[in-house]
């Protein structure tokens, strides 16, 4: 069961809600036909153009992918477990760019922490960042180059651009917060980095 519901954010007022009884048969059939429905709902402020893709069609690769991510919430112990989930899905889907990105990500944070032979390592994460971009422009891959390009190149202005576009694709992130408050904490920019890093725990106080 789906419930979605559309809210004034200014007001609070209740505009429109709805409930869809489905079976867990194809669930990207389900978020299409329930895209679809919302999409219809906002004639103050209608979509341009047709809907975007879904970024995999695999719901396996889609699964591991979750796992990947649940299993990387757990603490770098566990990081190389969601390494080779986020690999399998990968296997299955080679264009599955949100995947590649959390990849990308997941092995920067490998090299940071010697986990893992630095350079070779870096080189591959800025590798499967690039290569997700090329294919679609994702969060995950902007947080990879903005750490990279933060913790290892040193070029502050460009991690600050990546991060921020990376909280522009994903502004409900929390790790994209805290790292662009990591940088500006660095930078001096105390306020603003307490700022942000209010934020990351509004979204994620664990």
């Amino acid at each position: 069961r789906f419930t979605a519901q559309l809210i004034d954010a200014a007001s609070g007022f209740h505009l429109w809600s709805e409930t869809y009884d489905r079976t867990l048969g194809d669930l990207f059939a389900v978020q299409d036909e329930l895209s679809r429905a919302i999409a219809l709902r906002l004639r103050n402020n209608p979509l341009d153009g047709a809907p975007a893709a879904p970024e995999t069609t695999d719901a396996e690769a889609h699964t591991l992918y979750l796992q990947a991510r649940q299993v990387g919430r757990m603490g770098m112990a566990r990081s190389a477990e969601s390494i080779a989930l986020l690999e399998k899905a990968l296997e299955r889907d080679p264009g599955y760019a949100r995947a590649r990105g959390y990849l990308a990500l997941s092995l920067a944070y490998e090299a940071y922490a010697r986990r893992r032979p630095v350079e070779q390592t870096y080189a591959r994460a800025r590798a499967e960042a690039e290569r997700a971009l090329a294919s679609r422009e994702v969060a995950e891959a902007h947080m990879t180059l903005g750490r990279i390009a933060d913790v290892r190149d040193w070029d502050f202005a460009a991690a600050d651009r990546h991060y921020a576009r990376a909280i522009a694709l994903s502004p409900s992130s929390a790790g994209a917060y805290v790292q662009r408050a990591r940088l500006l904490l660095r930078l001096g920019k105390t306020d603003e980095a307490l700022a942000v890093a209010r934020r990351s725990v509004q979204l994620d106080p664990l």
